[in-house]
């Protein structure tokens, strides 16, 4: 990585403050609306997720052991043993990157198929209709532009205290070329949205949600509740602990899980969140190439 005060080349500096600028901007919109004519989005209402706590822990095991067998591969792969609980994670290699995004797209492959099988779930149900695509995207993207200035000021804050690190920053690091990149951007921007999403909007979140109504069916229903907000809230925390080897990185993913969270309540389909957390990705992605290659 360049030297903290290493000066960044005049495109860039644009660049960042277009940026910066955009969602500053987006963000004051979002606030002004949410202020005068709340909610921000429509409430999409849709029936409780048909999967039960069973169905849950057994697809979510599934998911684990192909992940295992992923790192199993990868580390032999790269004659290495992979990193131990509580030690930093080694450097993968390009195949690594392809062998794990593999693993992942299989794990979200057989997790429908046993939804399907085992929950009659439908695509609907799984977060996949794609009736309103076009306006699901501009929604995520909307969301990454509002957000994406208190999550990296905050981060940017926490860095100051506790270095931040990534198994990518390091890979990227130890082979600045063009196959490092493609190999982590595949992992970062197309699988890592679309594992991660799944896993704990849809189908962790989906349920706590089904827990809720469930609750609320008990108790004869609560006349003018809105949505909860505990399942967003839960299924964030959760998701930020997944990076907890990331330094305090985890903190300010909360705040964006929350971000994702809501998105996903509004309107019960994974386009808008993952659209957000692909963006997201894609500008540390690109953020990360330039810092990089600027300090070679």
């Amino acid at each position: 990585m360049p030297p903290a005060d290493a000066p960044l080349p005049l495109a860039i500096k644009l660049l960042i403050g277009a940026v910066v600028s955009l969602g500053l901007l987006t963000a004051l919109f979002v606030a002004i609306k949410a202020w005068r004519r709340p909610p921000l989005l429509p409430y999409e209402p849709r029936r409780p997720v048909p999967w039960g706590a069973n169905d849950l822990v057994l697809t979510v095991l599934f998911i684990f052991v192909i992940g295992y067998a992923g790192a199993q591969l990868t580390a032999h792969v790269q004659g290495a043993p992979p990193a131990q609980a509580g030690q930093e994670s080694n450097t993968v290699s390009v195949n690594g990157y392809y062998i794990g995004s593999l693993a992942e797209l299989a794990g979200v492959a057989i997790a429908i198929y046993l939804m399907r099988l085992v929950a009659n779930a439908t695509l609907s149900d799984l977060g996949f209709g794609i009736r309103r695509l076009g306006r699901d995207i501009g929604v995520g993207a909307v969301a990454l532009l509002a957000s994406a200035v208190p999550i990296y000021g905050l981060n940017e804050l926490l860095t100051r205290y506790v270095k931040y690190t990534h198994q990518v920053l390091k890979s990227l690091e130890s082979q600045p070329d063009v196959r490092m990149f493609v190999a982590t951007a595949v992992a970062a921007l197309v699988v890592a949205p679309l594992f991660e999403e799944f896993l704990f909007r849809v189908l962790l979140q989906g349920w706590f949600e089904k827990i809720e109504s469930l609750r609320r069916m008990l108790r004869l229903g609560l006349p003018g509740e809105g949505p909860a907000w505990w399942p967003i809230v839960l299924s964030s925390f959760l998701w930020a602990i997944m990076h907890w080897q990331n330094g305090l990185a985890a903190v300010p993913l909360f705040f964006f899980g929350l971000v994702l969270g809501y998105l996903y309540q509004r309107s019960h389909r994974i386009w808008p969140s993952m659209t957000t957390h692909f963006l997201l990705n894609a500008t540390t992605m690109t953020a990360l190439w330039f810092q990089i290659h600027h300090g070679h």
